[in-house]
């Protein structure tokens, strides 16, 4: 059923790209293609995002979301690099599932005891104690898992799956999301923002108090403002000097082969 769900998804997001570059000469396929792969990027910061905000319910919803898009932009290119970085995005996602998602456990909590119960169970058998709290998508999600990590097993029958009890999941610590080289890279940004702000506030006061002391002074007022442009300057070349040879990394040198 997951199978039949990508693979009309996939023919969807084909149809859906084709009609629209037919519709927009201007617009290419290379245009929608990198479009999308910009979109499942920020959808992998929007999870991760979420899981930090613990709205575990989103965050899996984005991971799901990501997962697919990348698959989808991955047959239509045949990149090696792009391979790699969709195998990190599932690792990432099923961590999230088996190490730090508390509903995925109360999920487990919920329906393992109904397969142990009635061992060889059809999963849509098990949708009917879909209630208030656990709806069809979130069994189906539970028990995809529960078989990867080894606690059910199922078997193919007809349009649906026996399910077979294996084992329940140990109680151990539910883990935290760890931060990742992007991760890194934006709270570098913020906190160089944070101190341009700062450097720009004393600069301001700096002006202010030059003003204010002109008509006391005189000229001399404007040795300290002298002394700060003279600092921009310099911080400027030197900025210039550093940066000199290094190229700028976009999304399209990140997926190269």
């Amino acid at each position: 059923m997951r199978d039949e769900a990508r693979a009309k998804s996939w023919n969807t997001f084909r149809k859906n790209m084709y009609e629209y570059t037919d519709t927009h000469p201007e617009y290419s396929v290379k245009d929608f293609e990198l479009q999308r792969l910009d979109a499942s990027y920020k959808s992998w910061r929007d999870a991760r995002d979420a899981e930090r905000a613990r709205d575990f319910k989103k965050a899996r919803a984005l991971y799901l979301k990501t997962v697919e898009s990348f698959e989808q932009f991955e047959k239509l290119e045949n990149i090696p690099a792009l391979t790699a970085i969709l195998n990190k995005l599932k690792t990432e996602y099923a961590s999230f599932v088996l190490y730090r998602d508390p509903e995925y456990r109360a999920l487990l909590k919920f329906i393992l005891p109904i397969v142990q119960k009635f061992d060889g169970i059809l999963q849509t058998e098990v949708y009917k104690w879909e209630n208030s709290n656990f709806k069809k998508a979130d069994f189906t999600y539970a028990l995809y898992f529960a078989e990867k990590e080894g606690l059910i097993k199922r078997e193919k029958k007809g349009r649906s799956y026996q399910v077979y009890f294996v084992r329940n999941k140990p109680d151990d610590t539910l883990q935290v999301i760890q931060d990742d080289e992007v991760d890194k890279q934006i709270a570098a940004q913020q906190q160089e923002n944070m101190r341009g702000c700062g450097r720009l506030a004393a600069n301001f006061i700096l002006v202010c108090v030059c003003i204010s002391l002109f008509p006391l002074i005189g000229p001399f007022a404007l040795i300290p403002f002298a002394a700060l442009v003279a600092f921009f300057v310099a911080r400027a070349k030197r900025e210039k000097k550093q940066n000199m040879g290094v190229k700028k990394i976009s999304i399209e040198a990140d997926i190269e082969p």
